[in-house]
């Protein structure tokens, strides 16, 4: 604030308490700070490159949005730059800048088992995205390839029959192919002997962002009943061919808090239970078909 010199001789004669007045009834008449510009008068550009996560995907200004189904974790850098909530950054998260989790029913269902028509199993899986610092060290198989998508079940192509035995080959389970981009482990469970399976790759983006890169793996569930935090480690192919898959060296570790690891086990069991259900009405339909027979005999 600045002072007229009229005021500041009156400062010098009548000492600090006059100046300190004059500031306090400066600021309570000052002019009142312009309102911030509603979120539909802003520009474009304002709104998509300064709108923070909020203004997106939630109900922040009474209008329809695009529900995040992702389970967050990620660092306080990453939120920054991002945008992102803060009540999402997980300090223990080790090794990547973000992780996300969820389960997706992206994909085909499978109807007419047990001989029923009705009988559907539902596609569901579960997707990790991972974003890296660009300068993280990742043994990547090959590098010319900045990014690719070959997550199937997400384009009506998918379901044209094939015109020939050689038709629409799968680009990295062929005998030739160059193979996935990455090698990853599991989540191995730091308080127990407990794992899972293998992920699987469904695309990457070496440049995804400025200083950011994106991994996306499938078939990422947890493993029901463990209470632990759990670390994916990557390794070399030339280190699998020289283990044979006995693993000895990785080339880099995310480790996943106990808490993050909790979030998304609870998630995967209360979305995994339509699956649960339609194997037990399987079972059940199963034994009803058999009543009668006197060869079978269920295990109790």
């Amino acid at each position: 604030m600045t002072i007229s010199p009229h005021s500041l001789l009156r400062c010098v004669l009548t000492g600090l308490v006059f100046c300190a007045a004059t500031q306090i009834h400066a600021q309570n008449t000052a002019s009142p700070a312009a309102p911030a510009v509603p979120w539909d008068a802003r520009s474009w550009e304002d709104r998509a490159f300064k709108g923070a996560y909020e203004d997106f995907h939630t109900f922040r200004h009474k209008k329809s949005f695009p529900f995040d189904p992702f389970v967050w974790a990620y660092s306080q850098e990453f939120a920054d730059k991002f945008r992102m909530p803060r009540e999402w950054v997980d300090p223990e998260l080790k090794g990547a800048m973000a992780v996300a989790w969820r389960m997706t029913n992206i994909g085909q269902t499978t109807c007419g088992l047990g001989g029923r028509a009705d009988n559907c199993w539902p596609t569901l899986t579960c997707q990790l995205d991972v974003y890296f610092d660009s300068k993280t060290s990742l043994p990547w198989r090959y590098t010319d390839v900045v990014r690719d998508n070959f997550m199937r079940g997400i384009a009506s192509s998918d379901y044209l029959p094939p015109l020939s035995v050689e038709s629409r080959n799968l680009r990295y389970g062929r005998a030739g192919s160059r193979g996935e981009p990455l090698l990853t482990g599991a989540f191995n469970y730091l308080n127990s002997q407990t794992s899972t399976s293998g992920f699987l790759i469904t695309y990457f983006d070496r440049e995804f962002e400025p200083g950011v890169m994106l991994v996306g793996f499938r078939d990422t569930c947890p493993r029901a009943g463990v209470d632990s935090p759990a670390v994916l480690k990557f390794f070399s192919a030339e280190e699998q061919r020289r283990t044979r898959g006995v693993i000895e060296r990785y080339d880099h570790e995310i480790l996943f808090s106990r808490a993050y690891m909790k979030k998304i086990t609870e998630a995967y069991v209360a979305q995994n239970k339509p699956n649960e259900d339609i194997t037990k009405r399987l079972m059940q339909d199963f034994f009803n078909s058999r009543k009668g027979d006197p060869n079978f005999s269920p295990r109790q």
